[in-house]
C-alpha cells in the first residue's frame, strides 16, 4: 500500500494528509508525527508499488512554509494559447468567409477560451515547502479551476502547517 507512515514505538502521528484532485490524478500525501515528517517519494524501478514515504527526523528540518507560486510561466503559456487560437481561427475562417468553402473546427476557439481561463486559475496559488538541512521539498498543488478544489487544497495546506506547528517545527505562512 502506498504512503504508509511506519511509526516507531511510542511515536504519535499528528496528521496524514491525502489529496487527489481527481480519480485519475496522482495523489499527494504527507504525514507529520512528533518525531518526524514523512515526505512522499517515488522509486525509479518497482514491480508493483513505486510510492513510499521517506522519514525525515525533525532535527533535519529547518522550517515548513506556505509559499506563493509564481504565475509568470502560466501567463506566458496563456498568451501563447490565445495568440495561437486567434491565428488558427482566422486561418480557418478566411476561406469560408471568402466563399471558397472549408472545414470548421472547435479546437482553435477552445485554445482561446483555455488561454483566457488560465490567468484566473493560477491567481493566488500557494504551495508547501519543507526546508531541510540538506535540501528542499516543495509540493506544487495541481492547477484547478473550481473553487471547491481550491478550498480543499487550502484546507490540506492548513492541516499540514498546523501539524508541523504542533510538532515544534518553525512554520512560515506567506499570504
Amino acid at each position: 500500500m502506498p504512503y504508509v507512515a511506519e511509526l516507531e514505538p511510542g511515536e504519535q502521528l499528528f496528521t496524514q494528509v491525502w489529496f487527489a484532485s481527481s480519480r485519475k490524478s496522482d495523489p499527494f500525501s504527507l504525514a507529520v508525527s512528533d518525531r518526524a515528517l514523512f515526505l512522499p517519494r517515488q522509486k525509479f524501478f518497482a514491480v508493483k508499488d513505486d510510492k513510499f514515504f521517506e522519514r525525515i527526523p525533525l532535527s533535519r528540518i529547518r522550517a515548513v512554509a506556505r509559499v506563493r507560486l509564481s504565475p509568470y510561466v502560466w501567463w506566458a503559456f496563456a498568451v501563447l494559447l490565445v495568440v495561437t487560437g486567434l491565428i488558427t481561427t482566422v486561418l480557418m475562417m478566411a476561406p469560408i468567409l471568402a466563399g471558397k468553402g472549408g472545414k470548421v473546427s472547435g479546437y482553435p476557439p477552445a485554445l482561446i477560451v483555455v488561454g483566457a481561463v488560465i490567468p484566473f486559475a493560477v491567481r493566488k496559488r500557494h504551495g508547501v515547502e519543507v526546508r531541510m538541512v540538506d535540501g528542499t521539498f516543495r509540493w506544487n498543488p495541481p492547477l484547478v479551476v473550481d473553487s471547491r478544489s481550491k478550498v480543499r487544497i487550502r484546507e490540506a495546506q492548513d492541516e499540514i502547517l498546523a501539524a508541523c506547528k504542533k510538532a515544534g517545527i518553525q512554520v512560515i505562512s506567506a499570504e
